[in-house]
């Protein structure tokens, strides 16, 4: 989440970086910070998906799951419409107050939304993949990869919606771990130095090509290497988990930064927030007057991240005692009425 975190600082910065000149600083840049965010989100959603598909899923549990889903994001999205209401009112509009209401049907975060619907879609695509057998299912990963992961490295192709990208990535990582974790050596290093030449080979050369002609590829219109499904970041990401899957390790410390990580996710990226964070105190051109800024910079983002990841445990705490119960009840109850109804529209369907 610490990637995500400062991939957001750079790409909505007051600054724009694709206007830096041709050197190792925009390098470091466009490599760690812009590329790094896409690899945080691979990582992410790998850890999410490996440990779904270690369990039966049902309709009943993936509803609950965005139930809960909601809860979180509901939380915080009328505790920033209400702060920024109150204290920063010229950065939000009654656009976003509105929004704030139905926070994942609004899209105010893309990322819980696509997942919402990656989640109830969830039961019908692991039946259908487990239908399509060991041989179909892995030819249908070398056709994604194909098309998603190298076709779409070409500038201009646009070819993957944000929830269809949740859908394309679980296909593969269900393809691996039921077809060939434990009958192929994947060696995750090798993984991840592949990855990273590709990266970095792609930002030399937009680089150089904005240097002598101008012209802005893969900057200016988006970086079709680093984006989240093409293949050196799918790479490096999936590289990274297998490379620390094995590691048995326990903290309490560790484990409760990593239940908040979702939160940090949200509190830094709530729209109207990001003018103030990265237009303000964090704006990269203030910050590239001290030789030492982008490490001053990355120092202010630990300490971000460890205040949001404090706010969140608070919050949890509370919340145990007494929103969890109520909600927990509702969604019972809504459940009961919505299946209910469904099982009468189905027998009427059926005739």
């Amino acid at each position: 989440m610490f990637l995500i975190l400062a991939h957001h600082f750079l790409v909505y910065n007051a600054l724009d970086y694709t206007m830096l000149p041709f050197g190792g600083f925009r390098f470091l840049l466009q490599l760690f910070l812009e590329s790094g965010g896409k690899i945080g989100v691979a990582i992410f959603f790998t850890i999410s998906a490996w440990y779904l598909l270690e369990r039966e899923q049902t309709l009943r549990g993936c509803l609950r799951r965005v139930w809960n889903l909601e809860k979180e994001v509901l939380f915080y999205s009328l505790v920033f419409a209400g702060l920024f209401f109150l204290f920063f009112r010229t950065h939000i509009g009654a656009r976003y107050l509105l929004k704030s209401f139905m926070p994942l049907t609004q899209q105010v975060w893309w990322y819980p939304t696509s997942y919402a619907i990656f989640l109830l879609l969830l039961p019908f695509l692991v039946s259908g993949l487990r239908a399509l057998g060991r041989r179909r299912h892995l030819a249908l990963c070398l056709i994604l990869v194909a098309l998603y992961g190298v076709l779409a490295m070409v500038p201009g192709t646009q070819m993957v919606s944000q929830a269809w990208s949740f859908v394309y990535m679980f296909v593969l990582i269900a393809g691996y771990r039921w077809y060939v974790e434990g009958e192929r050596d994947f060696r995750p290093l090798p993984m991840i130095a592949a990855g990273m030449g590709l990266l970095a080979a792609f930002v030399v050369l937009s680089m150089g090509a904005w240097a002598i002609a101008g012209v802005q590829l893969g900057a200016k219109y988006g970086n079709f290497v680093s984006d989240g499904v093409r293949l050196p970041v799918l790479l490096v990401g999936f590289g990274v988990f297998l490379l620390f899957r094995g590691k048995v390790f326990y903290s309490r410390a560790i484990n409760g930064v990593a239940r908040g990580a979702f939160a940090v996710y949200l509190i830094t990226e709530y729209p109207p927030a990001r003018e103030v964070l990265w237009c303000g105190a964090l704006d990269l051109g203030s910050l590239m007057v001290d030789p030492w800024g982008l490490f001053v910079a990355l120092g202010l983002l630990l300490g971000i991240y460890l205040c949001c990841t404090a706010l969140d445990l608070v919050r949890r705490r509370v919340f145990k005692v007494t929103i969890d119960p109520l909600w927990d009840r509702l969604f019972e109850v809504l459940y009961g009425w919505a299946r209910t109804a469904a099982d009468v529209l189905m027998r009427r369907l059926e005739g």
